[in-house]
């Protein structure tokens, strides 16, 4: 009775340690629906504390790729709902043209759910510059950030008219985007 005592006392404290090692405190992954993506609920995942293991976005074909010592994974442009290389997370969008498909970063949440992403086309704009989507909620379609689709979406009429104040759509104020600092005042 003694020894088997003596052996819990011993490897609690060691179940304890190994837990506490598997611990990942920069988790990466993919996210397969919009559901998981809202949820933060990786469909394929790995520890980013190992400076091995990576998440990268190659092109020209936008495949997302999981990195590990011992493997690639490769998810092809458009078969999952988007990622997270750990910091960000991104989703990914098509339209149809050619100059608006790709992974977008998200922006902010505070209400509608803006995106970006940087976009160079030297025949349109000689410098690169970052392009604004929004929309209501993951499981909707993204839209360009313009006046013209706010209008189509939101039919509160002082809502738009403070919309139109604002000297830029995109504009941040503390840690929120004023067009949704706006959308909180009027809908939520």
């Amino acid at each position: 009775m003694y020894k088997i005592i003596l052996f819990s006392i011993l490897l609690i404290p060691l179940i304890g340690i190994s837990q506490d090692e598997t611990k990942c405190s920069k988790q990466g992954g993919v996210y397969l629906t919009a559901k998981d993506f809202a949820n933060n609920t990786f469909t394929d995942s790995i520890c980013l504390d190992n400076e091995k293991n990576k998440i990268v976005l190659r092109g020209p074909g936008n495949t997302i790729v999981i990195i590990s010592e011992n493997e690639k994974r490769k998810y092809d442009e458009g078969k999952i709902y988007g990622f997270s290389d750990g910091e960000k997370k991104y989703r990914y969008y098509y339209d149809g043209a050619f100059s608006s498909f790709g992974y977008y970063s998200i922006a902010d949440t505070n209400g509608l759910i803006i995106y970006y992403k940087r976009s160079y086309d030297p025949a349109i704009v000689p410098i690169p510059s970052d392009v604004y989507f929004y929309s209501i909620g993951y499981d909707n379609p993204m839209k360009s950030l313009t006046l013209k689709n706010l209008k189509k979406d939101f039919d509160n009429k002082e809502f738009i008219k403070e919309v139109e104040t604002l000297k830029d759509l995109a504009e941040k104020m503390e840690n929120s985007f004023k067009i949704n600092l706006l959308y909180k005042k009027y809908y939520k």
